[in-house]
């Protein structure tokens, strides 16, 4: 499947390259990105890329939604992050040689751009603008992680909950001093990131909602739709936490994670 100009200018890396009045000196450029970038079709549970895997391409989410995980010796699974729209996982192994760090498994029906590890060097090498856009990918990433650590290793389990469903969800501040989490993960997944038991993580949610902290609103079988922080939850909660983006609202970085960790 082609990859046109309208589509290409979608994705955050080459967003310059194909905008309104893009540089006529890099039309060599732009040809090879449109005759090598493909788009690629996964159902639901297709696992994208493997831990240990070869880095040959990276990818950008064109739409659906992706998990990246590690998986322990016994199969046990921990969430590192998930990829939305437009947001890239992959390039480590293409920028350090190395192996895949991480697996990234659909959570839906996903389209995907592949993009050949050659075309993105050169697109790095040949245009400051791309390599900017990439050097701001990996540091956001950067910081993501740093706040995931922080979460992990210095906050009691209430904390960590509303930091990793803060981290890995869209956010929306509003005037009031309010903070409405979207495309939440769930709650086994949030387990999953923190390693703790479903029901821990549940009731954690619960007792921050009761204490009035928080205010969810969910499906009829129980799945979070939204969550809205109130301004106390935010003060208590995450007077600490930097405006560092969020999954759905900036680019992820590095090779599978979200909503945060350098990924893949």
């Amino acid at each position: 499947m082609g990859v046109s100009d309208h589509d290409l200018c979608k994705i955050p890396l080459f967003a310059g390259l194909f905008s309104a009045h893009p540089n006529s000196g890099d039309e060599d450029l732009r040809r090879q990105i449109r005759e090598s970038v493909k788009v690629r079709h996964c159902r639901k549970g297709t696992s994208v890329l493997e831990e240990g895997g070869a880095g040959d391409c990276l990818f950008v989410v064109k739409s659906g939604l992706a998990k990246v995980v590690l998986y322990g010796e016994t199969g046990r699974e921990v969430i590192l992050g998930f990829v939305g729209a437009h947001e890239m996982f992959g390039e480590l192994a293409i920028l350090d040689g190395a192996k895949r760090s991480a697996t990234v498994v659909t959570l839906e029906d996903t389209d995907f751009y592949e993009i050949p590890q050659d075309v993105f060097l050169a697109a790095v090498e040949r245009n400051p603008p791309v390599a900017r856009t990439l050097i701001n990918h990996l540091v956001g990433c950067l910081r993501r992680t740093t706040e995931q650590l922080r979460t992990k290793c210095m906050y009691e389990s209430d904390r960590q909950v509303l930091h990793r469903l803060f981290l890995s969800s869209k956010v929306e501040r509003k005037d009031d001093g309010r903070v409405v989490l979207t495309e939440c993960p769930q709650i086994q997944q949030i387990a999953q990131m923190i390693g703790c038991s479903r029901e821990n993580a549940a009731r954690r949610l619960t007792d921050l909602e009761q204490a009035g902290y928080i205010r969810t609103r969910r499906t009829p079988n129980r799945k979070l739709i939204n969550v809205t922080i109130e301004k106390k939850g935010v003060n208590v909660y995450l007077r600490d936490v930097p405006d560092i983006g969020s999954r759905a609202g900036s680019p992820s970085g590095g090779d599978g994670s979200p909503g945060g960790v350098t990924k893949a």
